[in-house]
């Protein structure tokens, strides 16, 4: 990881090589001097270098087929109709408690911080919608 000078993440990266069955020493010398002679992860990535670069310094000498990119990062797959859910799964006691306790109640997602709001109609119809399903 490559600190910025506000101490943000600059940039941060890594890559995994596997070796697979019946392999020749001769590849395994030539991929530990490409690894040997490479840059830190980061340095490359500070430098502007894309990771189809990167991996082709990686992987200099063998044949490199990019079958597909994607674009990668950190998503919550989070959303009211999960936890929705979430709360039916509580039962019918936990939500009567709910509703009667609390004129408002919120959930937040462990992983983005998101918060979702619930007043006690909304809670109400859940609790409806879950008893007439049954």
């Amino acid at each position: 990881m490559l600190v910025d000078t506000d101490c943000t993440v600059k940039c941060a990266g890594g890559w995994l090589v596997q070796l697979m069955p019946g392999v020749k020493d001769a590849d395994i010398d030539r991929l530990e001097a490409n690894l040997a002679k490479l840059e830190p992860m980061t340095a490359m990535l500070d430098k502007g270098m894309s990771l189809e670069e990167i991996i082709s310094a990686v992987l200099d000498g063998f044949e490199v087929d990019f079958l597909q990119t994607e674009e990668i990062g950190y998503r919550c797959a989070c959303s009211r109709e999960k936890v929705e859910r979430a709360l039916i799964s509580l039962g019918k006691t936990e939500l009567c408690k709910m509703i009667e306790e609390q004129e408002k109640s919120e959930v937040t997602c462990q992983f983005c911080d998101k918060i979702y709001s619930f007043s006690r109609d909304q809670l109400q119809e859940l609790l409806t919608h879950a008893t007439e399903k049954k």
